[in-house]
């Protein structure tokens, strides 16, 4: 859209223009006097652009430019009106650069273009501007196609499903939609729907802040909402997005295990940290106390920046964000239980700090207080649930945190100097107990994991201590031991697929079985893949160390 401000009356109006540039992002704008015309260039939508507009106020008209203008990154132009000259510089890739994750582009060249009175206006490219209509930033097909049930599609997935053999990885191949792979990525699982929850990317990964939703049985990716909402382009370059969405939700961040489903109110819980530039306050969280409130506001601001820890939902039958209240800054390592989402603070960027204000004494002791918090959606608060210590020290983003429903207890693995503790929360007792199992040398933790009700084990993916090749390890409860399971990798996969950081793994009690992500690559994108296995521990190959 193309909009004027009334300087005189301070009012605004919409251009009633015919025509208008196609949609765009990253141009330059300026405002020539000797034209009497803004000009704008370059930028990109769903590919670079070179071309360059001319805004007439007075004639309420747009004109095609002559000249091309250079594609780059981060485009900044000025002019001198004086000698009418237009500085442009943008940043091109260097001939050596050879880091695939990097398009932040180092060689910074600068272009001047002369405004000539007479042959400014290209008039054989007049009447070619775009009807002013936008351009998502995906297309729509990309998120529809193949969502729709299909039977046939269902019965062959179903059959897959009923024939399964014991053990061992299944593909489940030819869904209906494909999705993104999300880097340092975890999923939950909806009990309710029979889908895997899925989210999170950025840092050379998927940028929209959607959820994508796989249904087990119509075999396909639901993306949800629609239309996503994603940042400047360079969103996968090590940029961080700070603040909220135009549409005032949560950017997207590492998926990690920074969210889970809720049974209690059917919505997906998020937490998260927002960093906002002092004296920004957007009116979706208002009502949240920021992390140090010695933020200041305006320009009058102690630090440059603040935090404020968020809890969000989102609502998969609306697709709505909403906001459900602050949290303990850090609490981000979640698990779906019959009586909610549960979390316990692993704050990670802070693991080894000693000025943490979670810091408590016990024992004589000096630690962490890593409690268990429960959600009260309609309550909109985290009950804290531990009542004393001793705590699990040391956790970080690669803690696996599970819900054992035989004991009404949360295990976590991931404590302790070498990450390889192994603790039980009691949520009848409140209480938490460093179990100290037994049987073959406990696995460094590697975030995902899933408790069998049906064999009573916690299985992770991971590594001995000190390295070397990943192996399958359960955890029996009930003898609290350690065993390695010897089990095959997915059909064409190396061993260390199943423990690497973009991988997920979830449990789908309605049809026991176990479903794990994995990325594939297609060309130069990475989708999304799903493999399941039907477990049962009495037929599984125990190997000792």
């Amino acid at each position: 859209d193309t909009w004027l401000l009334d300087l005189a009356t301070g009012s605004w109006r919409q251009s009633t223009a015919p025509a208008a540039p196609p949609a765009r992002a990253g141009h330059f704008t300026l405002y020539d006097p000797g034209s009497a015309m803004v000009i704008i260039g370059g930028g990109y939508n769903r590919e670079n652009l070179s071309d360059m507009w001319g805004y007439d106020p007075l004639a309420d008209e747009w004109k095609a430019l002559a000249g091309e203008v250079p594609t780059g990154w981060y485009l900044a132009a000025d002019i001198d009106p004086e000698r009418r000259l237009i500085v442009l510089t943008t940043g091109t890739e260097h001939p050596d650069e050879d880091l695939g994750c990097n398009e932040i582009y180092p060689v910074r060249t600068t272009f001047v273009y002369k405004i000539a009175d007479k042959g400014l206006v290209d008039e054989t490219r007049q009447g070619n501007a775009g009807d002013g209509s936008g351009i998502l930033k995906r297309p729509l097909e990309i998120a529809l196609a193949g969502t729709e049930p299909d039977k046939d599609r269902r019965a062959e997935q179903m059959e897959r499903i009923r024939s399964m053999p014991v053990n061992q990885w299944v593909l489940f191949d030819n869904p209906g939609r494909v999705a993104p792979i999300r880097t340092w990525g975890s999923a939950a699982f909806d009990t309710d729907k029979g889908r895997i929850v899925y989210w999170g990317g950025g840092h050379c990964g998927y940028g929209g802040n959607d959820y994508d939703f796989y249904d087990v049985e119509q075999n396909t990716w639901i993306s949800s909402p629609q239309v996503s909402e994603y940042p400047e382009r360079a969103w996968d370059e090590g940029i961080s997005p700070a603040g909220v969405t135009f549409g005032g939700a949560p950017w997207i961040r590492h998926g990690r295990k920074v969210y889970a489903y809720d049974p209690v109110s059917g919505l997906v819980i998020n937490t998260k940290g927002v960093v906002l530039t002092a004296g920004y306050n957007p009116q979706p969280l208002q009502a949240v106390e920021p992390v140090k409130p010695d933020y200041g506001s305006g320009e009058n601001f102690t630090r440059s920046s603040y935090t404020k820890w968020t809890t969000w939902s989102f609502d998969p039958e609306t697709e709505a964000w909403a906001m459900v209240c602050g949290a303990t800054p850090g609490l981000d390592l979640t698990v779906s239980t019959p009586r909610g989402v549960m979390a316990v603070d692993h704050r990670w960027g802070a693991v080894n700090t000693r000025d943490r204000p979670d810091m408590t004494v016990f024992e004589g002791d000096t630690v962490v207080d890593n409690s268990a918090y429960l959600l009260d959606v309609a309550g909109r608060k985290w009950d804290k649930l531990t009542r004393d210590g001793p705590w699990p020290q040391n956790l970080y983003e690669m803690t696996a945190l599970v819900h054992d429903s035989r004991r009404n207890s949360l295990l976590l693995h991931g404590g302790g100097l070498q990450r390889t503790e192994l603790w039980s929360f009691d949520l009848n007792s409140g209480y938490w107990k460093n179990l100290e199992p037994g049987g073959v040398t406990a696995p460094v933790c590697r975030r995902e994991a899933v408790y069998l009700p049906d064999d009573d084990v916690m299985l992770t993916w991971s590594y001995p201590p000190g390295g070397g090749e990943p192996s399958l390890y359960a955890y029996n409860p009930g003898r609290n031991e350690w065993q390695r399971v010897e089990m095959a990798p997915p059909p064409g996969r190396r061993p260390n697929s199943v423990a690497i950081q973009n991988r997920s793994v979830v449990y789908d009690p309605g049809h026991d079985l176990i479903l794990m992500v994995l990325g594939e690559r297609e060309g130069d994108l990475v989708r999304a893949v799903v493999y399941a296995m039907r477990y049962d521990h009495k037929r599984a190959r125990l190997v000792s160390d």
